[in-house]
């Protein structure tokens, strides 16, 4: 459950009007929504990032707006809330249901990430930390790369990424990457009952990737 406070209701506020700048790892992202619940939402996950100067370039513009899509049937009258998400100057994903903002923002930023970091070796994997020792944790989709990582980050452990292991060809070690860890399905319930002190989102049902929080 979060609790707001003034920094997340400023942080909130910036996001709905003009849009805020925020720097995530080693990538810095501009964000606008045009839904009030939708700022509140990721402003809790994202307020205690560092912040960017709107003097600077940024990597990315991301703006996640609201659009109406007339559905081809025999409802013709029947209008569908959905929302879409520019990333730059492209639409890279389809059209999605309204209530979806969240789940929708992060993929985004999923995007953002892999179109960012091309001199570096990327592998889909969650990563944690411990005494200056790495666990990659790679994995298709649904392998559990998640739930592993929510459970040591809630034993301790330090998140390093959840979706990405950047690894640099310089010297071999892994850019940190630090996001929200994305559950699915069991998975939630599972560390909601576990660990008690996580903060979790609600969840989100009949995502592309089933209910996700």
């Amino acid at each position: 459950m979060f609790v707001s406070s003034p920094r997340v209701n400023a942080f909130a506020q910036d996001l709905w009007s003009d849009g805020a700048r925020l720097r995530i790892g080693d990538v810095s992202v501009e964000l606008k929504v045009d839904s009030k619940r939708t700022a509140i939402e990721v402003a809790h996950l994202y307020a205690d990032y560092p912040k960017e100067s709107t003097g600077k370039l940024c990597d990315h513009e991301i703006t996640v707006s609201g659009t109406l899509l007339r559905r081809r049937n025999y409802y013709r009258g029947l209008v569908n809330r959905q929302i879409v998400a520019r990333i730059n100057c492209d639409y890279p994903f389809k059209a999605f249901p309204k209530d979806h903002a969240l789940p929708v923002i992060e993929s985004a930023l999923n995007w953002c990430v892999a179109r960012s970091n091309c001199d570096q070796l990327m592998l889909h994997a969650a990563v944690a930390e411990l005494d200056r020792f790495l666990c990659v944790m790679p994995g298709v989709s649904g392998a559990g790369k998640s739930t592993l990582c929510a459970a040591l980050v809630s034993e301790g452990w330090r998140l390093l990424s959840d979706e990405f292991a950047l690894v640099r060809l310089e010297d071999g070690r892994i850019q940190p990457h630090p996001r929200p860890i994305s559950l699915k399905n069991e998975s939630i319930d599972l560390i909601d009952e576990r660990y008690k002190n996580v903060d979790l989102s609600r969840a989100y049902p009949e995502t592309a990737k089933g209910r996700v929080a």
